[in-house]
This record gives structure tokens, sequence and C-alpha cells, in this order.
């Protein structure tokens, strides 16, 4: 196999290359299926950075990525590197990875037993901690290695214009990641099934290579591979049907507000029935969130940024 001698694009993430580089080896010679995955998520989720891919193109960008980690190795470790990568990566880096894992079995070279259990773990439980403003929530999910147990958390936030991942780990200690979210000032806190654990956080997550902010939540995007792997090991809700509210449940709450005692301190009739409509029309454009629901964080997210960008202000 030639030495191709490219490499990832500098940024962000060079730091993270090779500090990851360094422990990938002893972490896979090791044979421990979840720190391996997790250090291998870093090298997958360069695949998802827009500056690298962009620069020279999405399958030279994997072959850059895959070659600055293998560096033409052939050995049981690189194999199971390659399988590794096939589990969570891009579907660009899969067909790479995949080609390379065919040349080290032509070669007779062949990935430890333990990595056919990577990206395999039992789904176990799941926990959902919610603000009572509607704001922000944390659900975090527990996963099996057999006796060895682990679980993802990931937060949405609720107040943008569509749920956006804010926050995610991978962590061994489960009881600590659960205790996390449990004593959360004015926050509900109770076990969900898997399937709506999945239905919380599946479309928030499709997004988030686009939602997080690389500069200053890199581990987060660093293991964004992995999160994403687990949630497709949850069962879909397929029970479930979500509340869609119309522009009529819009209207009538705008109606009923304004035929009610709290209009009359609201101002001018026609100014209150602006900021009403707005409101409405804002806090219910997510699935089973009623027209009027805000929370202070939800509040100035609609008032600086929704508003300004989507209506002309009069000065009253």
């Amino acid at each position: 196999m030639g030495r191709r001698n490219h490499r990832p694009a500098s940024g962000p993430f060079r730091e993270s290359f090779d500090g990851a580089l360094d422990e990938l080896w002893a972490t896979i010679a090791s044979g421990d299926v979840l720190h391996a995955e997790v250090q291998t998520s870093v090298f997958a989720s360069m695949a998802l950075m827009a500056d690298g891919a962009e620069a020279v193109g999405p399958e030279k960008f994997a072959d850059a990525v895959l070659d600055s980690a293998i560096r033409d190795q052939l050995t049981p470790e690189s194999a199971a590197f390659c399988r590794l990568v096939v589990s969570l990566g891009t579907p660009v880096l899969k067909r790479e990875a995949s080609r390379r894992l065919k040349e080290h079995t032509d070669d007779g070279v062949y990935p430890p037993d333990w990595v056919a259990a990577a990206g395999r773990p039992a789904p176990r439980s799941a926990w959902r901690s919610y603000d009572v403003f509607g704001d922000l929530e944390y659900v975090v999910v527990t996963f099996g290695y057999g006796e060895a147990e682990h679980a993802i958390l990931v937060g949405i936030d609720m107040t943008t214009t569509r749920p956006a991942v804010i926050f995610l780990t991978v962590s061994d200690e489960t009881d600590k990641l659960i205790e996390i979210v449990r004593d959360r000032p004015f926050e509900r806190f109770g076990e969900i099934t898997l399937a709506e654990a999945r239905r919380r956080v599946e479309q928030p997550l499709a997004s988030a290579d686009a939602d997080l902010d690389l500069e200053t939540n890199e581990s987060s995007f660093t293991v964004l591979p992995v999160v994403r792997s687990r949630v497709r090991r949850l069962p879909a809700d397929a029970d479930f049907t979500a509340v869609e509210y119309t522009a009529a449940d819009r209207a009538a709450a705008v109606a009923d507000f304004l035929g009610g005692p709290d209009a009359g301190s609201a101002g001018p009739i026609e100014e209150a029935r602006f900021w009403a409509e707005v409101l409405t029309g804002y806090s219910s454009r997510v699935p089973d969130e009623p027209p009027g629901q805000v929370g202070p964080d939800k509040l100035g997210e609609m008032l600086l940024s929704h508003v300004v960008r989507t209506f002309t202000l009069t000065d009253s």
C-alpha cells in the first residue's frame, strides 16, 4: 500500500487529531470497545467538517483522514480501526474504510474478534430532564456491552426555530450522568421509554453538525458519530402521533387571550394582537408544543432573533 502523504486540513481539529492518534493504537490493542469507539469517533467526526471536506472534496478528505491515522500499517489494530470507522463514519468515510479493510483481509490481516461487537451495545434505559418553561431538555440513555454499562447524554435547546443540540457526551459513569440531569433547578425528571428517547433526540441529532459551535463545543462534536450510532440502536416510536397545531389553533389562542381579562393591560388592541400572533406562531412551531408556551430563554430568542429577522416593526 503506497504512502499518500495526505493530512487533514488544519483547524480546530488539528490538536484533537494528534492527541487522539497518540492514544488510538493503545486503546484498540487493549480491546476496550467503548473507548476504542470514542477515540475513533474523533476521526469520524472530521468528515463532518465543512472546511476540510469542501476544500478537496469528500472522497479525498476521507482518504486523507484514514491515511493520517493508518500510516501504511497492515496490522490487526489498523484493521480494527477500519472496522470501527465503518460503524461510525459518514457514507463516504464508510466506503473508504471498507476498501481499506478489504486491503487488510486480502493480505490475510484481520481485526481482533472483539471488534465484531462494536456499534452493537444493548439499549437499557432512558431518562429525561426538562425545565418547566419548555426551554431546555436533556435525555440520557444507557447501553451495555455485556456487564459493562455506558450512557449518552444529549442536551437540546428548545427555544430556537427548531430544536438544536447544544451538548453531547458519552460516559461509562452512568450513575453520575443521570445525577447531573436529575438535580437541575426548575426541572422535571423521570424515566421514559427507549422509543420516546429516540423520538426526542433523533431529529436534533440529524442537524447537530450544523448546530454545534465547533469553536466552543469541540468535545461534543467529536462524540457526535458515537451518539448517532447509539440512537440508531433504539426502537422507533411507531405508536406515537405528534400533535400538529394549525393556524386555526393559533388564531383561537389569540382570540381567547384578547377576549380575556389580561388583554386590557396589554396596550392598544392591535399591538396586543400583533404580539399575541407572534408568540403563538413562534411557540407552536414544534409538534406537541401548544401556542403560547413561553419561558425566559424562548422569549429572548423570539424577541431578539426571530422578530427582528421576520418583521418590519412600526414605532408603536
